[in-house]
């Protein structure tokens, strides 16, 4: 275990660690959903993928980049196949 032995090697002559308490003196760490989300209050949270994952993506998009415009969605798992499928051959 050499990489722990070094964190706690030495004769412990570092300097004490200096806590950073800007967000909590100016009030921001107990601001919480200060946006009022009007589509969001229905979205159901209490199970994965059942809330609406178009609103919640516009929302997203909107807190981070505004009014840049939202690019269209891609649902894409795997990238498009050259190969035609069974049921696209003649006589399927």
């Amino acid at each position: 275990m050499r990489t722990a032995r070094r964190a706690f090697n030495g004769p412990g002559t570092q300097p004490a660690f200096a806590a950073d308490f800007r967000n909590r003196d100016n009030g921001l760490i107990y601001e919480m959903n200060s946006k009022d989300w009007k589509e969001g209050k229905d979205l159901d949270f209490s199970h994965a993928d059942a809330a609406d994952n178009v609103a919640l993506n516009k929302f997203l998009w909107q807190d981070r980049m505004g009014n840049t415009p939202m690019p269209p969605p891609q649902h894409n798992v795997f990238a498009p196949s050259k190969t035609p499928l069974l049921t696209d051959l003649p006589g399927r």
